[in-house]
């Protein structure tokens, strides 16, 4: 009888805590939709920060917080998170991926725009890092194919994190050529880029960033670079970072994608593979000589030989 009691009095509290979170999500939704609209005065973070405006679903807030959002704003500072919606628009018009410098401000997730980046799903932030082989070393993807690819995976988590939080809500893709000021750079975005290549591997390694590994054949085309994903140095040394402490369902192999049309089949498809493949970390000194060595003997390679120093 006393476990009968019990498991209603769950039954009970849940429903009311559901109720009181479909509650806060609809306040939420109507104080940001308002605050769309309005004028945010500078240095003023709307939403997730630590004071957040009246109304916002306290919840959400402590799940940004507790997944590590707030070192994503950091990193938002020295590189451009791109909505993931206008880059499926992108795609629906067979475009091609602008430089940083002619990215739309429309088009970009600042410090002042966090609190789009609502998500319920435990565990993960709504940010998508692709890591992902350049097909030149002008452009990464001048017939715009691998945009094509990423395009039903970016509507999938769209979707899902409008479902989360209401139809304002998006998500933030971290993709080099659109996040970085690209060549010809002036002396202000030469800096802004050094501080963010920098810093690149906090992307990577964030245990709750999603990562996308753009793994198996290249698009079918005449490309000038068509070195496989796994023989590419930055691919490599990306792979490395993001399999050290990252959570297991937000590693995800392109390889293993059969078409899904939402987040939860993305998630099963894309990380399958990733558990078959992932093994245990390399120290940075076993990284170091793998690589050296694998550029000796031509089994990973660099578009530019420097970067190898740098990594």
């Amino acid at each position: 009888l006393r476990v009968q009691q019990h498991a209603v009095k769950r039954r009970t509290s849940h429903a009311d805590r559901r109720y009181a979170e479909m509650a806060q999500t609809k306040v939420a939704d109507a104080a940001l939709a308002a605050a769309m609209q309005a004028r945010i005065p500078k240095g003023q973070y709307m939403f997730p920060s630590s004071e957040a405006p009246t109304g916002v679903a306290v919840g959400s807030i402590r799940s940004h917080q507790q997944y590590g959002g707030l070192e994503v704003e950091q990193l938002m500072q020295d590189a451009d998170l791109v909505d993931a919606r206008y880059l499926v628009s992108l795609a629906a018009v067979a475009g091609v991926l602008p430089r940083c410098q002619e990215l739309p401000d429309c088009a970009k997730i600042t410090s002042r725009h966090a609190w789009r980046l609502r998500w319920l799903k435990k565990y993960s932030l709504p940010v998508l890092v692709v890591s992902y082989p350049w097909l030149t070393k002008e452009h990464p993807d001048p017939d715009g194919l691998q945009l094509q690819r990423l395009s039903p995976i970016l509507e999938a988590m769209v979707t899902e994190a409008q479902n989360c939080g209401g139809l304002h809500c998006t998500v933030g893709v971290m993709l080099d050529f659109c996040s970085l000021p690209q060549h010809p750079r002036s002396e202000a975005e030469q800096a802004k880029f050094d501080r963010g290549l920098n810093s690149m591997h906090k992307w990577y390694s964030h245990p709750f960033t999603h990562v996308l590994l753009m793994t198996g054949a290249l698009p079918q085309g005449h490309h000038l670079n068509s070195t496989p994903y796994m023989s590419r140095g930055w691919c490599y040394i990306e792979q490395q970072m993001a399999t050290l402490v990252k959570n297991s369902q937000l590693l995800w192999y392109y390889s293993g994608y059969e078409g899904a049309k939402t987040y939860e089949q993305c998630n099963r498809q894309l990380r399958a593979r990733a558990h078959r493949k992932r093994h245990p970390p390399l120290s940075p000194d076993q990284v170091e000589t793998e690589m050296r060595e694998r550029t000796k003997s031509g089994s990973l390679s660099f578009s530019y030989v420097a970067d190898l120093e740098k990594v």
